[in-house]
């Protein structure tokens, strides 16, 4: 019995379900949410009715029993559906009920939410409509001002090239006016002072032989020994190789021949010419000992000083060692103004003697 009541239930919800069916097929125009609605309005109408078939039965039953059936139809009818069963039934149809409601209060909110999302998004649309105009007004704003700021500056130039043009006319017109002047004015003084025009370039004449004589001793200066025969020491003199032999113009390199210096073996040995006057040195030659000897010549610092113990700068420097009879060029970075120049070993890890055959220096 409790299979069939179950079948019997099972068999309305579909007529409801066919009814769904039918509802949903004729209102395919209609909102999703509308139709809905209406299969859940008629479910919970077909619930209902279900109710009062049960409650009819039941009662139905009950009072039949009593007056019109026999003991055998009233246990046949009284076993049809018992209170339990009767009772789950219900049970089932309200949690169905329940089920149903919650689903269309959540379709009703949903609609609600939609229907706020679709008047947001018009309402953004008719703003973003609002801003691209007024975008597009800025922009023609923009261009009308561009267009007037070049017309201004077209203007501008052009004034300024005819100011410019007018300055230029009075500034030639001017220029030629105190050009003729100055001609005249040269012209008259010519003529009224001719004479002693004669006299003063005879002076001119003068003094373009006098350049031309400086000229052609600065020529000589620059392409003469600034050192020989001029005022010579050094720290220190062996075997009678002073320094004066250096600068006396004899270029032998045999020592016994008296053409060498010579100092004493010691540290940083050095010689020093006094050229009695500044001039811009450019190259120091050195002609180096022929007959033993050598390569005594090495670690060799040229300087160049104002003053007699004044600050000393470099010329240049030989790291040798050098070769018995070889001349040897040091030629300045840059030319150096000075009075003394100086040849000076630096090595202060071995003592050394300081041979020096000729020495020729050479200004700018």
């Amino acid at each position: 019995m409790k299979h069939k009541s179950v079948a019997y239930f099972l068999f309305m919800f579909g007529l409801s379900c066919t009814g769904f069916i039918r509802i949903s097929a004729a209102d395919k125009v209609d909102n999703k949410y509308n139709v809905l609605s209406r299969m859940f309005q008629l479910v919970f109408e077909d619930m209902k009715k279900q109710e009062e078939r049960l409650k009819v039965l039941e009662n139905g039953t009950t009072v039949e029993s009593c007056k019109t059936t026999t003991n055998i139809e009233q246990e046949n009818i009284s076993g049809a559906l018992t209170e339990t069963q009767l009772k789950a039934i219900q049970d089932n149809i309200q949690h169905v009920k329940d089920y149903l409601d919650r689903i269309s209060k959540g379709l009703a909110a949903e609609k609600i939410v939609r229907t706020e999302n679709t008047n947001a998004i018009e309402n953004n649309s008719d703003n973003i409509e609002k801003f691209m105009k007024e975008v597009q007004n800025s922009n023609a704003e923009l261009n009308q001002t561009l267009v007037n700021l070049n017309d201004n500056n077209e203007n501008c130039l052009r004034e300024m090239k005819t100011e410019f043009k007018h300055q230029e006319v009075k500034i030639n017109a001017h220029t030629d006016e105190k050009f003729d002047s100055l001609i005249q004015n040269f012209t008259n003084q010519l003529n009224q002072h001719g004479r002693e025009r004669r006299d003063e370039m005879k002076d001119v004449i003068n003094v373009i032989k006098n350049i031309q004589d400086n000229v052609h001793h600065i020529i000589q200066v620059t392409n003469s020994n600034l050192a020989k025969g001029k005022d010579a020491d050094q720290s220190s003199t062996a075997a009678d190789g002073h320094a004066s032999r250096a600068v006396d113009g004899n270029k032998n390199g045999d020592y016994y021949a008296d053409s060498c210096t010579h100092t004493m073996k010691e540290r940083n040995p050095w010689w020093r010419v006094d050229l009695a006057g500044s001039y811009a040195i450019k190259r120091v030659v050195i002609k180096n000992r022929g007959d033993c000897c050598g390569e005594r010549l090495h670690h060799l610092v040229i300087t160049v000083s104002d003053e007699e113990d004044g600050t000393e700068e470099t010329c240049g420097t030989f790291e040798g060692p050098g070769a018995k009879g070889v001349v040897y060029t040091i030629t300045c970075d840059r030319p150096i103004l000075g009075r003394y120049v100086k040849i000076q070993i630096k090595d202060d890890n071995t003592p050394s003697n300081l041979t020096l055959c000729e020495v020729e220096i050479y200004p700018a």
